[in-house]
């Protein structure tokens, strides 16, 4: 499989919403994952969990960032925390 195959197959794999979230108008863009219970914004929950993660779609897709992902929300499962930020 090539390299880029191998990005999106981790993201591919990952079998969840994602978006593109703008939080404040003219903000940054964060990476926003719907769950059952609410929006996972990426960033902000990896950074509370003190783990690595992409700070939006194109870091996502581009460096294949599928994996960072879905340790962040395997943890907050874990934690009981699957809605950190609610949108």
């Amino acid at each position: 499989m090539s390299a880029n195959a191998d990005r999106f197959a981790s993201v591919s794999s990952l079998g969840v919403r994602l978006a593109n979230l703008e939080l404040v108008p003219g903000g940054e863009r964060s990476l926003g994952v719907e769950t059952d219970r609410g929006i996972v914004v990426v960033p902000g929950a990896a950074k509370e969990l003190g783990l690595p993660a992409p700070q939006d779609m194109d870091e996502l897709l581009q460096q294949g960032r599928g994996q960072d992902v879905r340790t962040v929300l395997d943890a907050l499962e874990c934690l009981g925390q699957l809605a950190v930020t609610l949108v």
